[in-house]
């Protein structure tokens, strides 16, 4: 995964001073943006860390927190004024860290390396439940309903009696279904189901 810092900052002096300090930390991928509603109208933009100024015209740097797509992207808040409100404000939100302008390279350094270490956890973890839940949609539909109702809670009779089909039939589904999600017991399917989402989902019923 590529290390990128994206500044979203209305002022031109202080981006370019996070910029030479983001520079000396070696390899780092650094975007400038003038706004929030720069950020957060563009499309195509690189997943990674958001240094995020608090105050901005348009749209706040609190505002963007809430809107962004924290599976993507981790958010740093930073202010001029050490104002304890805010800071608490921006962690609820998501954030996480708040930083207070200007800081040391030392703080940022430290801060920016333990916000990666954060985020490739992070990262990786949503893109493996994204491959989880691709293999539970690439299911046949009978196999979603079946393994929908199953981990709601139903047995293969309960299941077999809702759709209209033997407990034998039901029972051959879940041997399918595993196989196709490559795991050794159903036990793990519901697991499975829950931590991707895949259980909450309502594309059939």
């Amino acid at each position: 995964m590529e290390r990128v810092v994206h500044i979203i900052d209305d002022d031109e002096l202080w981006r370019a001073v996070l910029v030479e300090m983001l520079t000396k930390m070696g390899d780092l991928e650094v975007i400038e943006w003038e706004s929030g509603d720069a950020f957060h109208e563009a499309t195509g933009k690189q997943p990674g860390i958001a240094l995020i100024d608090v105050r901005m015209p348009g749209m706040s740097g609190t505002e963007l927190l809430r809107q962004m797509d924290q599976a993507r992207f981790l958010a740093i808040m930073m202010s001029g004024n050490a104002e304890i409100e805010l800071a608490v404000e921006a962690v609820k939100r998501g954030a996480f860290d708040f930083l207070e302008k200007p800081c040391s390279i030392e703080r940022l350094a430290q801060t920016i390396a333990a916000g990666f270490e954060t985020f490739r956890i992070r990262y990786q973890r949503e893109m493996e439940r994204a491959e989880v839940f691709a293999k539970f949609q690439g299911l046949s539909d009978r196999e979603r309903e079946v393994t929908r109702e199953i981990v709601a809670g139903s047995t293969n009779r309960e299941a077999g009696d809702k759709f209209g089909i033997s407990v034998r039939t039901v029972e051959a589904h879940r041997a399918r279904i595993m196989l196709k999600l490559g795991l050794p017991s159903f036990a793990d399917v519901v697991r499975k189901a829950h931590e991707c989402g895949f259980a909450k989902s309502r594309g059939e019923t």
